[in-house]
């Protein structure tokens, strides 16, 4: 399923690669945050 949405951001990929690593980056955070609770 995730083929198809990164074929379609191929032009940007650039952009839909900062995108991504920081949409991992919070969710990260967010399980830090979580485990430290």
């Amino acid at each position: 399923m995730l083929i198809e949405p990164v074929r379609i951001a191929a032009p940007e990929s650039l952009i839909f690669k900062a995108n991504f690593e920081n949409f991992y980056i919070k969710i990260q955070m967010q399980t830090n945050s979580i485990k430290n609770k």
